[in-house]
C-alpha cells in the first residue's frame, strides 16, 4: 500500500472540485494528464450550481472560449427531461454533461483545460466543478481514476490564525453591514450574516464551505479580502464536525445513511446515492422481489434509506435569498421574539422541554404560524411579480433554516422516539409534531406556483413543480411516524397534495415519478397502522374514530382510487412491470381486509367520508348530501376496474369482487369480475425488463444500459443474461443486473433478457428498440391538415371530424420512428391518447393495420419505435374516437425511415474497439463483508481498486499490481466495513470502472 500512496503522489493530480467563485470573469485553469488524447470526442463534466444558461465558458488547450447552454452541450436522457443546463437539477444541485470536443482538440499527455465564470444573476457568485474528465465516442473515461484527488476540509486551516482575527471574524459575522450584491445598483441590507445562516455559521462549517467560497461569497456583499478572511477564520475555529459538503443534498436519502451518527444525518448520503432513473430504486424498496409482503400495511420500513432518482435541493439552495428583514410587509418583531424564544428555553429549561409536546413543539409550531403570518403581509398585487414570490418563499426557507439550526445546534434529530415511543416516533427526525415545517415551503403550499415562467421559484413552472416535489420528499423524511392514534398522532405532510404534485411533475418532466410515488404510498399506509380494528375508537378518546384506524381516508394512502387516477405514474413503465407492482398492491390490499371479518367492522350511519359505510350503501349514495367525495366502495369499484383494465391479476381482482359484496352486499359486484380467469401460479424467476423500454428511441451517440429486476423464492437468482438473435452479448451486474453498451449501431434490435434461478429454472423477456436520429427529412407526400407537417409545435389542430394524417412514402418501406406531439398547452396529452399508428400497401384511405396504440403520452414529442419487419406505403395516424365523431389536439406529426441493426457487439468480444474490463463483483448485496471480484485482462497491465464509501471518501484499497492477460479473481473482505452503499472503482491500466455494492449486516 505505500509503493501506490507514494506512486500516486509522484504524478501530476487535479485536485477537486474546482471552485469557479469570485467576481465575474474568474478564471480557473487545471493540467489534466490524458494518456489517449487523441480518442477525446468529448469533456464530461460534473457540475454543482449550472444555474443558468452561458453562466460558464469552458476553453481546452488555445481553443476558443464555448459557452455552456443546452445547445453546446449533450446531456443523458433524464438530465434533458429534467431541463438540462437551468433545470431542476442544475438549479436546485448538480448536473452531468458532455461538451464535445473537436478532432484534434486534445493531445496526447498535458491539456490545460480553463473555466471561466461569465455572469451574475444578482445572487450566484459561481460554480464548482465536482468531476470531469475526456471521453472517447463511446462515452469510456480516459483519464485514470488516479489522476484526480479531492480535497480534504479535514487539512484546511485559518486564513489569519490568530485569537484575534478569530474574535473579529464573530463580530463581524453577527454585526458587519452587508450590501446586497457587488453588482450595480445594490444596496445596504438590514439583515446581517447570522441572519441568513444559522446563528453560529455552524453551517458553513458542517457542510464544509471552504476559504475560497466564504471569502468571495463576503466580498459579494461588500465586504473585504480581510473581512472575509477573519470570517473564514472564525469558521474554522468552531469546535464541530464538518461530514457534508456544499453539493450534497442535505438528508439526501440512501443505503448506509441510518449506521452513520445521527448528527451526520443531515449531511445526507451525498449526490453519488441518487439514482440515474427511478426503477434503479426498485430492488431497494423491494429487496426480496416486488410481493405483497413488500406493501406489508403492518410493517415499518425506512425512507432515509431508500435511493431516489430525485435530487434534493443542496444547502444554498436553502438559503433566502432575501431576509424577511429586508421584505416589506409585517412586523417582524413577533417572529423574532419567538425564534429567540425557542433558542433560550432550548438552552436553559433541560431535556424535558425538547421533548415534551407543549414545549419545543408547541413552541416552535407558534414561530413557524407568526413566520406564516408575517408572510401574509408582504404586498402582493395579485399577479405573483419576481419580488412577491421571492419574499414570500425566501421567508419559508428562513424558517427552514433556523428550524435545521436549533435541532443541529441542541441535538434534537435523536429524540423522537424518546418523545413519541419506538413504535410512534422514529430514530431520528424533526420533533415539529404536526407542523409540516419543508412541505410548506412549496410553491403550491403558498400560492406562488403561478404566473411568469422567470418569475417563479427556479426561474420555469418545471421547477417550481420540482421544488416543491423535493420539499415534499424531505417532509416524509424529516417527520415520518404514526400509528400513534389521536390528537398525539403524527402525519408529516397532507398525503392529498403530495399524490396530486406527483402526478403534475411527471407531466412536466416526461418521468416516471412512480418508485417514489411508491416509497410515500408505502410510508403512508404503515404509518397510519396502529392496530386498532377498523374505525374502532381510541381506548379512553372521543376523538372520531375513523381517522386513526384502519379506513378508506387511511386506506387511500395505499392510493387505491388515487392509484387509479393518478394514470400518468404509469407512464413510461413498462406493462410488466406495471402488472407486478400492481399484483403486489392488490396482494397485500386483499390480506389486510380479510384480517377482520365484516361483522368487525365498525360502520357509520352518518357516513362520512373517513368512515366505513353501512353495509346498505349502495354505490353513489355519497352524492346525496351533495358530496363529490367517494366513499370507501365507489373507490374500490372504480380502482378494480381500472386495474382490471391494464392487467392486473383476475384471481386479484375477483378475490375484492368477493370481499365487497360480502361488505355491502346491496350492489352487483359482478360487474366489476373478471369473467374467466384462467391465471396459472407462476413458476421460475419474475423478470421485468427495466431499460431499454418496448419500443424506446435511444441516440446511437449515447450508452445504452440494459437493466432488469428479477426475484425468486426459494432459491435465490443466480444470473441474468442479455442475448441478441440467441447469441449472448453479456451478463448484469448489481442490484439491477446492469450491462452497459456502447456503439451500438444504427437500426432496429431485439434483445431478450433471461434470469435463472440455482434450480435452472429460467424466465425470459424481450425487449426491441431502435437506436437511431429521431428526427429526419420529410419521407413522402403528407396527407391532413398543413399544421401537422410544418415542423412547428406552436400550430396544432383542435377540430371534429379529422380522421387521420400521415404520409405516401412512393412505394413500400420499412418505418423507423413515428413522433407525435401534442399541443403544447396539452401537458397531459390528453388529446393524442388513443391514437393509433397504422401502415397499409393499398390506398391513402383503405387496407390499413394498426402497428401501435398510443396509450400512454406526455408533453413535448412522443417518439415510438415501429418494431415490425413488414414495409408499408402508407402510414397515418388515426385520430381517437370521442362521442360519434373525432376530436383531435394534435400539433406535429413525423415519420423516420428504419432499417434493420447490425448485431450488437459482445460485451466480452472482438467487436469492441477498445475494451472496459469485464468486471463482476458476487454476490451483491453482500450480506457477511466477503465477495469475489473477477475480471478479465486482454493484455498484461497494472490493476488495482478504491473503495469509496456514499459520501466519495476511499475506505479502503488493493494495491496497483501488473497482472497477466486472462481471467482474474480476488476474494474481497469487506468485514470492517459499515453496512450501506459503495462503490468500487477497479482501475485496469487507463481504465476505470466504477460498480455499485451494497454492503448488508450479516
Amino acid at each position: 500500500m505505500l509503493w501506490l500512496i507514494s506512486h500516486v503522489g509522484s504524478a501530476q493530480t487535479v485536485t477537486l472540485p474546482i471552485e469557479v467563485l469570485g467576481a465575474e470573469g474568474t478564471v480557473e485553469t487545471v493540467t489534466v494528464n490524458v494518456p489517449t488524447g487523441s480518442l477525446a470526442s468529448g469533456l464530461w463534466l460534473q457540475v454543482n450550481n449550472l444555474s443558468y444558461a452561458n453562466k460558464a465558458s469552458v476553453r481546452i488547450n488555445d481553443g476558443p472560449w464555448v459557452n455552456l447552454n443546452n445547445s453546446t452541450v449533450r446531456f443523458t436522457e433524464r438530465e434533458r427531461n429534467l431541463g438540462g443546463i437551468g433545470g431542476a437539477r442544475a438549479f436546485f444541485g448538480t448536473i452531468k454533461l458532455t461538451l464535445p470536443v473537436a478532432a484534434g482538440a486534445v493531445r496526447n499527455g498535458n491539456n490545460t483545460v480553463a473555466f471561466r465564470f461569465n455572469s451574475s444573476d444578482g445572487v450566484s457568485i459561481g460554480y464548482r466543478v465536482l468531476k470531469l474528465n475526456f471521453v472517447d465516442e463511446g462515452g469510456r473515461k480516459l483519464v485514470p481514476a488516479t489522476a484526480f484527488v479531492e480535497d480534504n476540509p479535514a487539512t484546511w486551516v485559518a486564513p489569519q490564525n490568530n485569537a484575534a482575527a478569530i474574535a473579529a471574524g464573530k463580530t463581524l459575522w453577527e454585526t458587519a453591514s452587508l450590501r446586497s450584491s457587488y453588482l450595480a445598483n445594490n444596496h445596504v441590507l438590514n439583515a446581517k450574516c447570522e441572519d441568513c445562516h444559522a446563528k453560529n455559521a455552524r453551517d458553513l462549517k458542517y457542510f464544509s464551505y471552504s476559504n475560497k467560497s466564504i471569502i468571495e461569497r463576503v466580498k459579494f456583499h461588500g465586504l473585504s479580502q480581510d473581512q472575509g478572511e477573519k470570517i473564514a477564520s472564525y469558521v474554522r475555529s468552531l469546535n464541530m464536525k464538518q461530514p457534508g459538503r456544499p453539493w450534497n443534498p442535505p438528508y439526501q436519502p440512501g443505503p448506509g445513511l441510518e449506521s452513520k451518527p445521527v448528527d451526520e444525518w443531515a449531511a445526507g448520503a451525498g449526490i453519488d446515492a441518487v439514482l440515474d432513473n427511478d426503477e434503479e430504486g426498485l430492488p431497494y424498496l423491494f429487496p426480496n422481489g416486488i410481493t405483497a409482503a413488500g406493501f406489508d400495511f403492518t410493517g415499518k420500513f425506512n425512507p432515509r434509506e431508500i435511493p431516489i432518482g430525485m435530487m434534493l435541493p443542496d444547502w444554498k439552495h436553502w438559503l433566502p435569498t432575501v431576509h424577511p428583514l429586508d421584505q416589506g410587509g409585517g412586523d417582524f418583531s413577533e417572529v423574532d421574539r419567538l425564534y429567540n424564544n425557542l433558542r433560550n428555553n432550548l438552552a436553559t429549561r433541560g431535556p424535558e422541554y425538547k421533548i415534551d409536546r407543549f414545549g419545543f413543539e408547541s413552541g416552535s409550531a407558534n414561530f413557524q404560524d407568526a413566520v406564516g403570518r408575517f408572510s401574509e403581509w408582504i404586498p402582493r398585487n395579485g399577479n405573483n411579480t419576481k419580488q412577491e414570490i421571492e419574499s414570500i418563499y425566501s421567508a419559508q426557507l428562513w424558517k427552514l433554516v433556523k428550524m435545521w439550526e436549533l435541532h443541529q445546534e441542541f441535538a434534537l434529530e435523536g429524540l423522537g422516539q424518546q418523545k413519541h415511543g419506538n413504535e410512534g416516533g422514529e430514530p431520528r427526525m424533526w420533533l415539529t409534531g404536526g407542523h409540516y415545517t419543508a412541505f410548506r415551503a412549496s410553491p403550491f403550499m403558498q400560492g406562488i406556483d403561478s404566473g411568469e415562467g422567470q418569475n417563479m421559484v427556479g426561474h420555469s413552472a418545471q421547477n417550481s413543480e420540482a421544488i416543491g416535489n423535493m420539499w415534499y420528499h424531505l417532509q416524509l423524511l424529516l417527520s415520518l411516524g404514526g400509528r400513534r392514534p389521536g390528537v398525539t398522532g403524527i402525519q408529516p405532510y397532507d398525503w392529498g397534495y403530495a399524490y396530486g404534485k406527483f402526478n403534475d411533475l411527471a407531466s412536466y418532466n416526461h418521468e416516471s415519478e412512480l418508485m417514489r410515488f411508491l416509497v410515500h404510498a408505502i410510508a403512508g399506509v404503515q404509518a397510519s397502522n396502529n392496530g386498532l380494528k377498523p374505525g374502532e375508537h381510541t381506548p379512553g378518546s372521543t376523538d372520531a374514530p375513523f381517522d386513526f384506524a384502519w379506513s378508506p381516508r387511511i386506506w387511500a394512502f395505499g392510493a387505491f382510487y388515487n392509484y387509479a387516477s393518478r394514470n400518468v405514474l404509469w407512464k413510461n413503465t413498462s406493462p410488466a412491470l406495471r402488472k407486478q407492482i400492481i399484483d403486489a398492491y392488490l396482494g397485500a390490499v386483499l390480506q389486510h381486509c380479510r384480517r377482520w371479518t365484516p361483522a368487525e367492522y365498525v360502520r357509520d350511519s352518518e357516513n362520512n367520508e373517513s368512515s366505513w359505510p353501512p353495509s346498505s350503501y349502495h354505490l353513489g349514495d355519497y352524492r346525496q348530501n351533495g358530496s363529490e367525495r367517494r366513499r370507501a366502495p365507489d373507490q374500490l369499484y372504480e380502482g378494480l376496474s381500472y386495474f382490471a383494465k391494464i392487467g392486473a391479476s383476475c384471481q386479484l381482482i375477483n378475490g375484492l369482487v368477493d370481499w365487497a359484496q360480502q361488505m355491502w352486499p346491496n350492489n352487483d359486484w359482478s360487474a366489476v369480475r373478471v369473467p374467466t380467469c384462467t391465471e396459472q401460479p407462476a413458476t421460475g424467476p419474475v423478470l421485468t425488463v427495466l431499460s431499454p423500454q418496448e419500443g424506446g428511441v435511444y441516440s446511437p451517440a449515447e450508452a445504452l444500459t440494459l437493466t432488469a429486476l428479477a426475484a425468486n423464492f426459494p432459491q435465490p437468482v443466480a444470473a441474468v443474461e442479455y442475448y441478441e438473435n440467441n447469441r449472448k452479448i453479456g451478463q448484469g451486474t448489481g442490484a439491477n443486473y446492469a450491462l452497459t453498451l456502447t456503439n451500438i449501431p444504427t437500426g432496429y434490435h431485439t434483445v431478450e433478457a433471461r434470469a435463472r434461478d440455482t434450480s435452472g429454472t429460467s424466465k425470459s423477456q424481450t425487449v426491441q428498440f431502435y437506436v437511431g436520429a429521431s428526427t429526419c427529412a420529410v419521407p413522402g407526400t403528407p396527407f391532413g391538415p398543413a399544421e401537422v407537417f410544418d415542423g412547428d409545435p406552436s400550430t396544432f389542430i383542435h377540430q371534429l371530424n379529422v380522421n387521420a394524417v400521415g404520409f405516401d412514402l412512393g412505394i413500400a418501406q420499412q418505418i423507423g420512428v413515428i413522433g407525435v406531439t401534442p399541443p403544447q398547452q396539452d401537458r397531459e396529452a390528453y388529446g393524442i391518447i388513443g391514437s393509433k399508428i397504422q401502415g397499409s400497401n393499398q390506398s391513402a384511405t383503405a387496407g390499413y393495420v394498426d402497428l401501435y396504440t398510443i396509450d400512454q403520452a406526455t408533453a413535448g414529442t412522443n417518439y415510438v419505435a415501429i418494431t415490425g419487419t413488414t414495409p408499408y406505403r402508407y402510414v397515418r395516424l388515426l385520430a381517437p374516437p370521442h362521442d360519434e365523431h373525432y376530436q383531435w389536439h394534435l400539433a406535429e406529426f413525423s415519420v423516420c425511415l428504419g432499417t434493420q441493426g447490425q448485431p450488437i457487439a459482445l460485451a466480452t468480444g472482438p467487436a469492441q474497439v477498445k475494451k472496459d474490463p469485464v468486471v463482476d463483483v458476487f454476490p451483491n448485496p453482500v450480506r457477511d463483508g466477503h465477495a469475489t471480484l473477477r475480471y478479465t485482462l486482454t493484455q498484461v497491465q497494472p490493476v488495482g481498486w478504491i473503495l469509496y464509501d456514499a459520501l466519495g471518501r476511499a475506505v479502503q484499497a488493493a494495491d496497483y499490481r501488473n497482472q497477466a492477460a486472462g481471467a482474474h479473481t480476488q476474494a474481497l473482505d469487506f468485514g470492517q466495513q459499515a453496512r450501506g452503499l459503495y462503490f468500487l472503482h477497479l482501475t485496469t491500466g487507463t481504465q476505470t470502472s466504477k460498480h455499485k455494492l451494497l454492503l448488508l449486516q450479516p
